[in-house]
């Protein structure tokens, strides 16, 4: 079997280390690697086969140049090119248009020339937060090569193979047994007696590998050389001004804090918990935007004032629009964001700073795009309405078209009916059933992406998931 690894960000350290132990066990694996940036290829250069290694910039300049954008032949019936480019999380949105259709559609047909060439079963992702990896998503569609997106299912704590960067569920989802019913009992009743975290994670502590970083001169002069010699078409590299931000983050994120104390706190209606709460309203918990968990999940609601005006043109007119910022934003978006909303009739801004579970206890509905909340809601017996996919959103009640809005707030609000407790055990274990006790994380910022037992679990959940998968065909 031929697997391949997408390499972004700082994630080959953590593949490194699942090729070396394969190789080290004797699997029938070949492995191959695939860098959308420069960053760390040098450390996989011994580990795979050379026409198994691509880099996605050796040569993009000459085939960037040439790219007729026009009379383009783009055959991925996934999603358009269009949609993925929207998915950006900064730098396509600052370029003109053409620039941004010439690079994604040089990226799609330098991925498809390397994938038609090498030709791997599989290719396994971290999670995607650039316009590269979702291009070589939907050309694994394209061709018929097996997906393996890692998706961490946040309280529930461990993580499964998803089809696609929707967090689609594995073909053989839907059975459960014994040991994934118990699993469940024991969460469900962790998460009732609020004992389980938004972000949880089931690993036993095992051995850290260190990961061996060059000193900062090197780096940096290797980037500048980099971006010059290879990478001087790429839209998502980052500037010298957003690295100095990134560097200095602690300081910047308390610049913002202050900054929002003194002026954009009071754009909200809602500042303490002795504030007018009206009896009768819907809370819509913002979520943290640009972020993966939205920007690559649903990107027609990156716009989040696209969700607020669905939902205040068709509720009840008795009722109100609460909107809970996400303490993660304070200072992080624009004042005119909050202008516009206090200009909206039935809209109430709720200041960041007060917890999201007391509203959302008190409310009548839970409006979400694709944040955790609605599984929470789901387990609360809180009636949930979200705009976006999730490995969880055929739990609660989804968003269908503008002319069933009205009607469809209206059920929620007024007819709801919930699953019992023995429903949501079963319907939490066959989750439960696809997934595996690993972790794919930023692995400078999360170590325990690093721990043997981690690395461990990861390659044999790959190994696992195949044959599962096999076995369906």
């Amino acid at each position: 079997m031929k697997i391949f690894t997408y390499m972004f960000g700082n994630t080959p350290f953590f593949f490194n280390e699942v090729i070396k132990l394969s190789q080290k066990k004797g699997d029938n694996i070949e492995w191959g690697v695939v860098y959308p940036r420069r960053n760390w290829k040098h450390t996989s250069i011994n580990l795979v086969k050379k026409e198994n290694f691509f880099y996605l910039y050796q040569n993009f300049e000459n085939k960037y140049k040439n790219i007729d954008i026009y009379n383009f032949n783009y055959k991925s019936n996934f999603d358009s090119i269009y949609k993925i480019i929207e998915s950006s999380k900064f730098y396509y949105k600052n370029r003109s248009s053409e620039v941004q259709i010439r690079s994604a559609l040089t990226t799609y047909t330098l991925y498809k020339e390397f994938l038609l060439k090498n030709r791997p079963d599989a290719i396994l992702f971290p999670d995607l937060e650039v316009v590269d990896g979702i291009i070589l998503l939907n050309v694994c569609k394209e061709l018929g090569i097996k997906i393996l997106y890692a998706v961490h299912t946040r309280n529930l704590g461990k993580s499964f193979f998803a089809k696609d960067y929707y967090e689609t569920l594995p073909e053989y989802f839907g059975n459960y047994n014994q040991d994934d019913l118990a699993f469940s009992k024991k969460f469900v009743s962790e998460f009732i007696h609020k004992e389980v975290s938004s972000w949880n994670v089931y690993l036993e502590k095992s051995e850290h590998i260190k990961i061996n970083i060059p000193n900062i001169f090197y780096r940096y002069t290797k980037s500048i050389y980099s971006d010059i010699r290879y990478e001087s078409q790429h839209i998502e590299k980052t500037d010298f001004l957003l690295r100095i931000k990134m560097n200095l983050s602690p300081i910047v994120e308390k610049y913002r804090k202050v900054l929002f104390d003194m002026y954009k706190i009071n754009y909200f209606h809602i500042q303490t918990n002795s504030d007018y709460i009206p009896k009768n309203y819907i809370i819509f918990p913002l979520q943290v935007t640009p972020e993966s968990s939205i920007n690559t999940l649903e990107q027609f609601f990156i716009e989040q004032e696209r969700v607020i005006d669905l939902v205040r043109l068709n509720m009840p007119n008795s009722y109100f629009l609460l909107l809970k910022e996400h303490p993660a934003m304070m200072g992080k978006r624009e004042t005119s964001f909050y202008k516009r909303l206090r200009k909206k009739a039935g809209i109430l801004l709720v200041s960041p700073k007060l917890d999201t579970k007391k509203f959302v206890q008190d409310s009548k509905l839970v409006i979400t795009v694709t944040g955790t909340i609605g599984l929470e809601s789901y387990l609360n017996d809180k009636p949930v309405l979200m705009f976006g996919p999730s490995f969880f959103s055929h739990l609660v009640d989804a968003f269908d078209s503008y002319k069933q809005l009205k009607k469809q707030i209206f059920e929620l609000i007024n007819k709801k009916e919930f699953d019992s407790i023995e429903e949501k055990i079963v319907n939490v274990a066959k989750i439960y059933n696809v997934t595996y006790n690993f972790i794919v994380h930023e692995p400078l910022h999360f170590p325990k992406v690093m721990e043997t037992k981690n690395i461990e679990n990861y390659l044999e959940a790959v190994k696992d998931h195949l044959n599962r998968i096999k076995g369906i065909n």
